[in-house]
């Protein structure tokens, strides 16, 4: 990461920050650009230090780091995702800074490979420079240990603020929120809150919708986010309208190779081996020496948009104070040629299109960039992520802390924290079969769908509270820095 954007870790370290105000002495390292969220925290007074990083490996920064961290008297370093903590490590191996580090590691590639030179540099060397290396979910922590070289690695799960996610209430509560937002009473919704990304795999979503709708066309879904795939996600919106459901079946699926004779809209899954998860910690440009390798300058996980920045999980840098009902966009009547996504083989079926055009197209709602994330997660019947990689998703246990059931794709940490028929469903990554199926036994079946997310809260609540998580990161702060050097202890976040 390389600012303070409206995203899981940096929303973590704001937290943390918070809630320790009284305790502790921060200080905020950012490699690229303040974000909004650093914005927030200049305001309370908390430094924000842009180190402005250049392209690729910038020995400038560690130098810049041991600097500040000497002036400042800076006792941890806590380093979030792998490249900040590169960093952190050179300022003590190359320019003697005495803080201690912790690193943490909060999401991985997919897929997950790292060149072997990597690895041994990890191993022997920059190792010794990481105190203590933690993971926010037991599937990250493996990869610490097995792929990337630090066997000491160890989870300390992520949580949300309970007081700030209550449980949905009754009937009458939900229909009051619906009525707040603009939505029908009646009608079953379903949301997924994620930005606009390749990993995020809103295509499969799209697919999964059609079946969803074939079967009951009076359920909408609603698109919270934004990113540089929304523009594709449209276009398979008007594509599968022209197709129909039923060409589904002969649809390319854009989450895997493209067979011959097909034309995908965006690239797939395969293509995810070239293209940096922009959640995950960057591999190096270059391949790792006995010296610390030059990691690879980061793929931002920001959209570009007027705002500060554009929020991972639908939370917005717009003005909190109020909401128009939800009134998102349809993709009809875009312009242009959108590529298509029907096969060209002339062996291929033909199907007629979707019955009613307008209907489907009103079945999809996007919402943009939101800050009533809690609002719409109560009030919708079921949440549903369809990621081909995650860690630990805060979207996920915020909809489960919100009594929301969910369908979210079995991969990384999420079997972690949904529990297979108790609090949701988890379907095969790029399964739009499958996970239609799934969402239409929730959207169908309210008694199911509420004994579901009960459980789900009851799970948050024991394993996944904020405080917690909160307090376990702050004795790790105290076994670095005892409180017997100073009152508060100084602490830099490098995010």
């Amino acid at each position: 990461m390389h600012k303070m954007q409206v995203a899981g870790a940096e929303v973590l370290v704001k937290q943390i920050i918070e809630r320790l105000g009284d305790q502790i002495e921060a200080t905020i390292f950012c490699l690229d650009d303040v974000g909004e969220l650093g914005y927030q925290l200049r305001d309370q007074g908390v430094p924000v230090i842009v180190l402005d990083r250049k392209p690729g490996f910038d020995a400038e920064v560690p130098r810049r780091m041991a600097g500040e961290i000497r002036d400042r008297g800076i006792q941890v370093l806590h380093a979030h995702q792998y490249t900040p903590f590169f960093y952190s490590a050179l300022a003590r191996l190359r320019h003697r800074a005495k803080s201690k580090i912790l690193f943490t590691e909060h999401g991985r590639h997919y897929p997950d490979v790292i060149s072997w030179k990597r690895h041994m540099a990890n191993r022997w060397l920059l190792n010794r420079y990481a105190d203590i290396t933690t993971a926010c979910c037991d599937f990250s922590t493996k990869a610490l240990r097995e792929i990337e070289g630090f066997p000491d690695a160890f989870t300390l799960a992520n949580g949300v603020d309970l007081a700030e996610l209550p449980p949905r209430g009754d009937e009458a509560h939900r229909n009051a929120l619906r009525q707040k937002l603009g939505l029908d009473p009646d009608r079953p919704y379903a949301a997924c809150i994620a930005r606009f990304h390749i990993v995020k795999d809103h295509a499969t979503l799209i697919r999964a919708w059609a079946r969803v709708h074939e079967k009951l066309p009076e359920a909408q879904l609603l698109l919270v986010g934004d990113g540089e795939e929304r523009q594709n996600i449209e276009t398979l919106i008007d594509d599968l309208q022209r197709a129909g459901v039923q060409a589904l079946a002969a649809t390319p699926d854009r989450n895997a190779e493209a067979p011959k004779g097909c034309t995908p809209t965006s690239a797939g899954v395969q293509a995810l081996a070239a293209t940096p998860d922009r959640n995950a910690s960057s591999p190096p440009q270059r391949e790792a020496s006995a010296t610390g390798a030059p990691p690879q300058r980061d793929a931002s996980a920001s959209v570009a948009t007027p705002q500060r920045d554009a929020s991972a999980t639908g939370a917005t840098p717009q003005s909190p104070k109020s909401h128009p009902p939800l009134q998102g966009g349809s993709s009809a009547a875009r312009g242009g040629s959108p590529a298509s996504v029907i096969p060209t083989d002339p062996l291929a079926p033909t199907h007629a299109p979707l019955a009613d055009a307008s209907r489907w197209h009103s079945s999809i709602r996007f919402l943009g960039i939101r800050d009533d994330v809690g609002d719409i997660l109560r009030a919708v019947d079921v949440f549903t992520l369809t990621s081909v990689s995650e860690a630990a998703s805060l979207t996920l246990l915020e909809a489960m802390a919100s009594e929301c059931p969910s369908v979210v794709t079995d991969v990384g940490g999420n079997s972690e924290h949904l529990r297979q028929g108790i609090d949701g469903y988890l379907v095969p990554r790029a399964d739009d079969t499958a996970l239609a199926g799934r969402l239409l036994e929730l959207l169908t079946d309210p008694a199911l769908a509420h004994q579901f997310g009960q459980s789900a809260r009851q799970q948050v609540q024991q394993h996944f509270n904020l405080s917690g998580a909160v307090d376990k990161y702050h004795d790790l702060y105290q076994q670095l820095a005892p409180q017997s050097s100073t009152t508060r202890r100084a602490l830099a976040a490098t995010t």
